[in-house]
């Protein structure tokens, strides 16, 4: 009898012990040890940070084996750091990356494309807008996910206390009236400026609206064979001349003035051009500035196109080591219900197409609708081979002008003739 009640009791205890194997194994929560780990890299936007934890609470909430490590790094340190990680072969296995950077990293074989059983080809090109795919676009293949329309013109971020100061009741519709009132809002110590009535010197605003006023009038600013570039040409010259006239003939901004977005925050600038994310900076960072966000003028009579980047968004290594896991979350974050979070959270122009009209989001993000209204003016920038590069040559010999060093003929000239020594150094 015992022998029996013992035989009986091993089995059971054998039974017991599969049976609950097999449930630790199944269940992940179960098992510690068997937690996948997937690191993230991103920008250090504060807004950005603050919508990206949020969403990374809800993944790890849903997905119990996974967890997300995320590392975050001011603009001008990540470029470096992406650049030596990648070379290095220690990047994340998720990249939070602008997508004018995507083709380097596409074309050395770094990124993983997006594989056909997380979103096919028809699928991405049918939820995402032209412009801001653009970027993630390499021989064919898609590397990533947009998750904003990087919208940098046809809007302007104004210091209403500026305005109701000197009692001006309305906005500028023309850019003779942004001019008057400039003047109007522009003060002076001395020889010098205190507070500008329109300031846009800085790396991206003076490119972007060089680029925005060569559009508006017609123009374009590539050569035929659409790799260089073409600035010297008469909607090129009138461009350049009117943007150092604010400083040279208008004398409403000076390049002596701190860059304009710490300038605009200082309580120093009255209008100041850029995307509608500046006012996910200003409710995040500033909520106690009176702000608001109106529309830029078109440079003439016909609509306000503009240059757009492919913006911020979502890559995998080719060479992380948890892939399954890493295109689950990066999947995950693309998805309409985060895009949303994230668009709302960051202030930002959504690149998912569907949410450009979604009620939720309008509503959300009304004090920027004036962005929604010139999508579809946008003209995807072109091949740059490097972006920074690119617009630093731009702003630097705007730069020159501005300080008188050269004239803007000479600036339009010289930024041809860089750009395109630049670009040969790629495509040779």
């Amino acid at each position: 009898m015992r022998a029996k009640l013992g035989h009986r009791s091993a089995l059971t205890v054998l039974v017991l012990v599969l049976g609950l194997t097999l449930v630790v194994g199944l269940n992940p929560a179960w098992a510690g040890s068997r937690q996948v780990t997937v690191r993230l890299w991103g920008h250090s936007n504060p807004a950005f940070v603050a919508a990206n934890e949020a969403l990374i609470k809800e993944f790890e909430k849903e997905n119990p084996d996974i967890r997300i490590n995320y590392e975050t790094f001011p603009y001008d340190n990540f470029v470096p750091k992406l650049q030596t990680a990648f070379a290095s072969g220690t990047e994340a296995d998720v990249v939070e990356m602008f997508g004018m950077w995507v083709e380097p990293y596409a074309k050395a074989g770094r990124l993983d494309a997006v594989p056909s059983s997380v979103m096919s080809a028809q699928e991405i090109e049918n939820t995402y807008f032209q412009a801001p795919l653009s970027g993630f676009e390499y021989n064919g293949k898609y590397y990533g996910f947009p998750r904003e329309f990087n919208l940098e013109n046809g809007g302007m971020i104004v210091n209403k206390k500026i305005f109701d100061a000197a009692e001006i009741k309305s906005y500028p519709k023309t850019w003779d009236e942004v001019i008057e009132v400039a003047k109007k809002l522009t003060k002076v110590d001395g020889r010098k400026i205190v507070q500008s009535g329109f300031h846009f010197i800085q790396g991206d605003p003076v490119t972007f609206l060089y680029l925005s006023l060569i559009l508006q009038q017609g123009g374009n600013y590539w050569a035929n064979d659409k790799v260089h570039v073409k600035f010297t040409t008469p909607e090129g010259y009138r461009a350049m001349q009117f943007m150092v006239d604010f400083v040279l003939k208008h004398k409403v901004v000076s390049p002596e003035l701190p860059k304009a977005s710490p300038a605009f925050f200082q309580g120093i600038v009255a209008m100041y051009p850029r995307g509608p994310w500046i006012m996910g900076v200003a409710k995040q960072d500033y909520p106690q500035m009176s702000v608001e966000y109106v529309p830029l003028p078109s440079f003439g009579t016909t609509p306000p196109y503009f240059a757009a980047e492919s913006g911020w968004g979502i890559v995998v290594s080719s060479r992380s080591k948890v892939k399954d896991a890493a295109w689950k979350f990066a999947r995950f974050m693309a998805s309409k219900d985060a895009s949303r979070a994230w668009n709302i959270k960051t202030f930002t122009i959504p690149a998912y197409k569907e949410l450009a009209t979604d009620p939720e989001l309008l509503k959300a993000m009304s004090p920027i609708k004036v962005s929604f209204d010139v999508l579809k003016y946008g003209r995807f920038i072109g091949p740059l081979q490097n972006r920074d590069r690119f617009f630093e040559i731009i702003f630097n010999r705007f730069s020159e002008a501005a300080f008188g060093k050269i004239s803007s003929e000479q600036a339009v000239k010289l930024i041809e003739k860089d750009l395109n020594s630049m670009i040969d150094e790629y495509v040779k």
